[in-house]
């Protein structure tokens, strides 16, 4: 038999044990309901006919793969990209994906040619570009880096702001560029932001790329924070956690349970969108990617993205 002072200490315990893996037992749980039984709220920002979506970087890869996606749901778009050739291929992939022609029923399917790595955009003529459109999702995905050999100070200045420039200056400027237009139409609009997981676990000599994602989340936070919390609007925000994406400039060139397509990334992403947090992982191996690493001793989960880093620098 247990003394009452033990028989409490039990219970205290128990208690203190429940309260402590309550919130891991919801996250898990949240968790597995994402990748289940959740439904995709996309589809609801397609407010009429008129309904447009913004895809930055949708000449290839991620961009490309989202902006068909888009299409299906209904969205007019407006591709992004700085190869015109390259878009003019993307929006006629769409109007075939679509089965339509050039008819005055047919989606309309925009092209905006502007290298996002450029400095001195004039971003008031952008912004009356749209004036008009009936915008209701943003989608930030432009962005890239190169496997790097060298340390910062050793990569060319200019190499290093361009890209700060298109990693984060350039969906920044937009994003404050387009927000207004959101934050005006009567019905709730959508701003999606691609990340990187190298904004939380940076690799070895990726200080202006690592430094530029881990910028977007926050930026991606506080914004979330003023539109929902303070100026009451009905723009909502997610930042979409990426690890590894097999992508078209050649740099992940396989792919497996942890590296999606990026047209497997891009119905992912569709997927989690209306999720109950801002930071979503498209990719649920993603996610676990990244529960599974903190709990790793530093020095561990450093010679583990070191040598990721090597393993595909000796693949290109």
């Amino acid at each position: 038999m247990l003394s009452p002072t033990e028989t409490a200490l039990a219970v205290l315990f128990a208690l203190s044990a429940g309260v402590l893996l309550l919130p891991r037992l919801y996250a898990a749980l949240a968790f597995l309901h994402l990748y289940t039984l959740h439904r995709s709220a996309l589809r609801s920002y397609v407010h009429s006919p008129r309904s447009f979506a913004l895809v930055t970087g949708a000449s290839d890869g991620i961009g490309r793969a989202l902006a068909l996606e888009l299409a299906g749901l209904g969205f007019n778009l407006i591709l992004h990209g700085r190869n015109g050739e390259k878009l003019e291929r993307v929006r006629a992939e769409v109007l075939a994906h679509l089965g339509q022609g050039e008819g005055p029923q047919a989606r309309e399917v925009r092209v905006w040619v502007q290298d996002a790595a450029e400095r001195d955009i004039d971003w008031e003529a952008v912004g009356r570009m749209w004036a008009d459109l009936e915008l209701t999702v943003l989608v930030n995905n432009v962005g890239a880096s190169a496997i790097e050999s060298e340390p910062l100070d050793r990569q060319p200045l200019a190499y290093v702001n361009r890209s700060v420039q298109l990693n984060a200056l350039f969906p920044f400027n937009l994003t404050h560029t387009v927000l207004p237009l959101l934050r005006a139409l009567p019905s709730p609009t959508l701003v999606l932001t691609v990340g990187s997981m190298a904004g939380e676990l940076p690799p070895p000599h990726f200080a202006a790329y690592s430094a530029s994602k881990a910028f977007l989340e926050r930026f991606v936070h506080a914004l979330d924070l003023d539109e929902r919390l303070v100026q009451r609007s009905r723009v909502r925000f997610h930042y979409l956690q990426t690890a590894t994406v097999m992508n078209s400039s050649g740099v992940i060139k396989r792919t497996g349970w942890d590296v999606p397509t990026s047209e497997d990334y891009a119905r992912g992403a569709v997927q989690v969108v209306g999720a109950r947090r801002r930071k979503v992982f498209p990719w649920m191996a993603h996610g676990l990617q990244a529960a599974v690493l903190p709990l790793l001793p530093d020095w561990l989960t450093e010679q583990i993205i070191v040598k990721a880093v090597s393993d595909l620098a000796k693949e290109e």
